[in-house]
């Protein structure tokens, strides 16, 4: 069975595509404890895992429109939550060169 949002969070999806900010803060309530574990668990710092996760969260706030289908945004969103760990990862590395 494939798992997709539950329904009132594809409205709430919807909503915060055409500009509601209370839908967006809904959805940043619903999964902001599984994108903070997730960074965390791979920076393993709490400060760098708080800031990752506010950077995720204004990113995807910023793109939400570019979403094609409600459905897909847990998806979405740990894509971006992904590639700003790796930025983050290899612009840690780098500097550490130096």
């Amino acid at each position: 069975m494939p798992q997709g949002l539950l329904p009132e969070l594809e409205t709430d999806v919807i909503r915060a595509m055409k500009g509601d900010a209370h839908a967006f803060q809904t959805l940043v309530d619903h999964f902001q404890p599984s994108i903070y574990r997730l960074v965390y668990y791979r920076v393993q710092s709490e400060m760098d895992a708080q800031d990752l996760t506010q950077e995720i969260f204004i990113t995807a706030m910023n793109r939400i429109d570019h979403i094609n289908e409600p459905a897909t945004f847990k998806s979405w969103l740990y894509t971006i939550a992904v590639n700003k760990v790796r930025d983050y990862l290899r612009r840690k590395r780098f500097f550490g060169l130096f």
